[in-house]
């Protein structure tokens, strides 16, 4: 999603090993123009999808000319989650 811009108010931590809430991370924005890309891993999502992924969001990121990238997880997104958290 083109956007001019993007911002989150976090209530608590999802799981035990993700960032502290610190009061910074509690009221986060980004002003300009950015490109927000929801999305999930699935079950069966392989590193090569992943980097086939990432080629497209820069793509899109370059034919926008945004300089910023928001990555929003979002697991609702998918009937099959992954499950697994870090690298695949």
């Amino acid at each position: 999603m083109h956007s001019r811009g993007f911002g989150f108010n976090p209530r608590e931590q999802a799981t035990a090993s993700a960032d502290a809430l610190t009061p910074k991370l509690r009221a986060s924005r980004i002003e300009s123009d950015c490109l927000v890309v929801f999305t999930a891993i699935e079950a069966g999502d392989t590193p090569t999808f992943v980097t086939h992924a990432t080629t497209d969001i820069t793509d899109r990121d370059r034919q926008l000319g945004v300089s910023d990238v928001v990555i929003y997880p979002y697991v609702h997104l998918t009937e099959a989650p992954n499950g697994r958290q870090g690298n695949f």
